[in-house]
């Protein structure tokens, strides 16, 4: 009985190396080369806003569920898109406005 609890576990270790090991123990994987973490308090509204970038590690079948579950496209992430394409318009629009001397006192 005893070998037969032995084979049975003996699937459920985990094995030395692997990224289950991390999970089990805590620990996260390896970090990513880029890790932005901000929040951006805008009235009464908080904001938090993360890029991570690096090389991908994911298997192709992870890759596909995700895209299913959180797809790229969608209003929200338009909006965003847009919303700081025209920030970031407005910043140099002003920046160039100030360098020709036409908004300083």
């Amino acid at each position: 009985m005893a070998d037969e609890t032995a084979i049975a576990t003996d699937g459920m270790q985990p094995r030395g190396g692997g990224l289950y090991d991390n999970v089990v123990s805590g620990q996260p994987g390896p970090a990513s080369p880029v890790d932005i973490r901000f929040s951006l308090p805008l009235l009464r509204w908080r904001f938090f806003l993360c890029l991570k970038a690096g090389p991908e590690r994911r298997a192709p079948r992870r890759l596909a569920s995700e895209r299913a579950l959180h797809p790229i496209c969608t209003v929200a992430n338009l909006a965003f898109v847009v919303g700081g394409a025209l920030a970031c318009y407005l910043v140099f629009l002003m920046g160039f406005l100030l360098y020709a001397s036409v908004l300083s006192p």
